[in-house]
């Protein structure tokens, strides 16, 4: 069997991406170089001016990104659509290690993660929502108002299947849901409005959980309908 068909990477991912990531850094550089002759930073400074720079040319490149290869739903393989696969692989690289801080919560408190995503290109309704766990592919996922993503809880809207094909479709969570602790959303669940996910349960893909009904489990299934 060829090994193209199961390859879920290829010369574009070794040519463009290191460009991509490393022309962010030079411009950060850059930058920071002509702030600092112009102000005389010290070299602290100098260093948050570089970081602040780097996290804003990332978040530029990943809007342009999503504009011009936009991660669309379905499933996808690199034999058949390479573009589509490239966009992904770059997409999840910049992520990784120019915002990496970010998706750890090193740096980013609680009150503030709902703005971060929110630049990310995800939805997100009104009210205080507290985001302690993490979204990946945030432009994939919708929150509703005053919704709850407990401690370590985590949305990712793909999976890479044993034969290398990449399965993408959206996350959405309804108004006044909530997912517990170290709980994990596979793509394409829905959580309809007042439900709740129990602390470490699985949610396997394209799963529809119907307002106000509580599941937990691995994977999670139905426990009972709470009380309205």
């Amino acid at each position: 069997m060829s090994t193209d068909n199961n390859r879920f990477m290829s010369w574009r991912d070794m040519v463009f991406t290191p460009l991509v990531s490393g022309s962010i850094i030079t411009l950060a550089v850059v930058s920071t170089w002509l702030i600092q002759q112009r102000y005389l930073l010290d070299s602290f400074l100098c260093f948050v001016a570089f970081f602040i720079l780097q996290t804003l040319f990332t978040l530029i490149a990943l809007k342009i990104l999503r504009i011009v290869l936009p991660m669309k739903e379905g499933t996808y393989n690199y034999q058949d659509h390479p573009l589509a696969c490239f966009g992904w692989n770059l997409y999840g690289f910049l992520c990784i290690t120019h915002l990496n801080l970010f998706y750890d919560k090193i740096l980013l408190p609680i009150p503030f993660r709902k703005g971060f995503y929110q630049l990310m290109g995800s939805s997100i309704g009104g009210g205080i929502i507290p985001i302690s766990g993490q979204l990946l592919d945030p432009h994939l996922i919708t929150l509703g108002t005053n919704s709850h993503i407990g401690e370590d809880a985590m949305l990712t809207p793909h999976a890479v299947t044993s034969d290398n094909k990449l399965y993408i479709a959206k996350i959405t969570i309804g108004p006044n849901a909530m997912i517990g602790v170290k709980s994990t959303l596979m793509p394409g669940v829905k959580v309809g409005e007042g439900a709740m996910i129990n602390a470490m349960s699985l949610v396997t893909m394209n799963t529809v959980i119907p307002a106000n009904e509580i599941w937990g489990g691995i994977p999670a299934r139905k426990l009972k309908t709470s009380e309205k």
